[in-house]
């Protein structure tokens, strides 16, 4: 098998999403089954290209919380790796997210502080069917990921990343260098970042040799007979080129999840309007790339969440999540990382596109709370609305860089306010009227907020508008996979060759890194002990 520079055409997953939309999914992929395999007379093997551009063992699509470790398991397993990345930078979503590590199974850490965990523990805890979102994990998937989340755990540590913090189920990874993201924590000089983790481990992969692929986008998986064989490659786009890596080994897919693809989230509710960015966006654009690989080579999408509370984020005042300060989409907005919560409650209310209240403020955000009644207004259209002793009592900028231009207004009048937000004028004045008086009365007959929050007036000019941004922060499923993180077809066959771990991957009901870090040093592991496909 040769590698050489040639370029591979074919139809491009850009070109399959339009296909889709405009004939149907299956007629979408028949297409694309056609188009994939080179002719016969030129004497290639169905599905293969006519030359590879590079190859290596293992190739991992995607550096975040589960391709990073995969790399590195994979490389300490003995395999050569290629490393894709459609980013300009290592780390995905990871970089930017909280380092919180909702894993234990008795780690070392744990045990230093006294800490009782265990595999066998946890396993119990997220077997428990009285908690509704633990009735969606498959079995011998969570048994692998507590089987090895402690001794994952300790490994993170050997590659030095500083764990602080252990409690049941749970360790925050140390990092204090702000940017991209936000640092989080109380203390001044103990901060957490999923940084924390991806900078060593970049680190670490650099160090042992992995071919780090920058700026390269997968555009096709490739199976031998297209798609009945092995995952032998991947097609990908790195700037003007198509080029082809050739995986002797597997494909390991930790490309993150589908938030940003609007057909494949709209599937999993179709409340996820076009409108509306996932948290990361535009650092990071969750555009399902994995998952559409895989389904195009015969797999399947899957869901593994029995509570959708997970999927929403508000921010107020902006439409990015959670950015540094000095970063060129970093308008934090308003509240502690521009969300308002808990007593914030009692200074607000929301109106809608109507100037009229919609829900208790107070509400919580699970089933039947805020997110149900707030995607049911027109247009998603929400606004805060306060006064000027709310903003200065809670430390509140209401105009920009703390918000973004558009998304913030203040006027001295009800009605110059409602003009300002386009919302018609005598029903603003009477909600914020009839608001007051529940205030005085200390009981809403309209919604029911809890008297705690019916405190303060909203009476104090000037009076400020701030939108809030529904946006997407979970997916709900992924890829069928086993224990191994090997990927399933549509029959719950394992398609040879081919891995998933992170937010791509279904079977687990669990969010943010854990899943990732857990499964992806699995996939890794199995990947390398894989024999070379020749």
């Amino acid at each position: 098998m040769s590698v050489g520079k040639k370029d591979q055409k074919g139809m491009s997953r850009r070109d399959f999403v339009n296909g889709a939309a405009a004939s149907g999914l299956a007629a979408a992929m028949g297409d694309l089954v056609s188009t994939a395999t080179p002719a016969s007379a030129q004497g290639q093997t169905p599905g293969e290209p006519a030359k590879w551009d590079k190859e290596a063992d293992v190739i991992v699509v995607g550096s975040g919380a589960a391709g990073m470790p995969a790399t590195i398991a994979a490389v300490e397993a003995g395999a050569s790796v290629i490393l894709v990345e459609k980013n300009t930078v290592v780390g995905g979503c990871a970089l930017i997210s909280q380092g919180f590590l909702g894993v234990g199974g008795g780690s070392q850490a744990q045990k230093a502080a006294n800490v009782v965990d265990s595999a066998d523990l946890d396993y119990a805890f997220y077997m428990d069917f009285k908690v509704r979102e633990n009735r969606r994990h498959v079995p011998e998937v969570l048994r692998a990921f507590c089987d090895r989340s402690g001794d994952t755990i300790d490994w993170l540590v050997q590659h030095g990343v500083q764990i602080y913090n252990p409690a049941v189920r749970s360790h925050s990874i140390q990092w204090n260098v702000m940017g991209p993201g936000w640092l989080y924590g109380s203390s001044p000089t103990r901060k957490s970042s999923g940084a924390g983790m991806i900078k060593p481990l970049e680190a670490a992969a650099k160090a042992k040799g992995v071919d780090i692929q920058l700026g390269t986008e997968m555009t096709k998986l490739i199976r031998e007979g297209g798609t009945s064989g092995r995952a032998i490659g991947v097609t990908v786009k790195a700037g003007s080129q198509t080029l082809n890596f050739h995986a002797k080994k597997a494909v390991i897919l930790a490309s993150g999840s589908w938030k940003g693809h609007k057909y494949l989230r709209s599937l999993q509710d179709p409340r996820i309007t076009d409108e509306m960015t996932g948290t990361g966006y535009p650092f990071i654009n969750d555009d399902g790339m994995g998952m559409l690989a895989a389904i195009e080579a015969g797999s399947i999408m899957t869901g593994d969440r029995a509570d959708d509370r997970h999927v929403w984020h508000r921010m107020f005042g902006t439409r990015y999540y959670r950015f540094a300060p000095g970063q060129p989409f970093a308008a934090p907005g308003i509240g502690a990382l521009g969300q308002l919560s808990g007593d914030d409650m009692s200074y607000i209310i929301f109106v809608n596109k109507a100037g009229v209240r919609f829900v208790n403020e107070a509400a919580g955000e699970a089933t039947n709370g805020f997110y149900d009644y707030a995607l049911a207004q027109p247009g998603h259209t929400i606004w805060t609305i306060f006064d000027d002793a709310a903003a200065k009592k809670n430390h509140w900028t209401p105009t920009p860089p703390t918000v973004e231009p558009n998304m913030a207004f203040s006027a001295s009048t009800w009605a110059d306010l409602a003009k300002a937000i386009s919302v018609p004028a005598d029903a603003l004045t009477n909600t914020v009227t009839e608001y007051n008086l529940y205030v005085d009365q200390r009981a809403d007959p309209d919604f029911k907020k809890a008297q705690i929050y019916l405190t303060n007036k909203i009476a104090t000019a000037p009076f400020y508008a701030v939108a809030v941004s529904l946006q997407v922060h979970d997916t709900m499923g992924g890829l069928p996979i086993n224990a191994k993180a090997q990927v399933l077809d549509i029959y719950g066959k394992v398609i040879p060759g081919l891995y998933a771990a992170g937010e791509v991957a279904g079977s687990l009901d669990l969010i943010g890194m854990p899943k990732g870090v857990v499964m992806g040093r699995i996939a890794g592991e199995a990947a390398a002990a894989e024999k070379v496909s020749l």
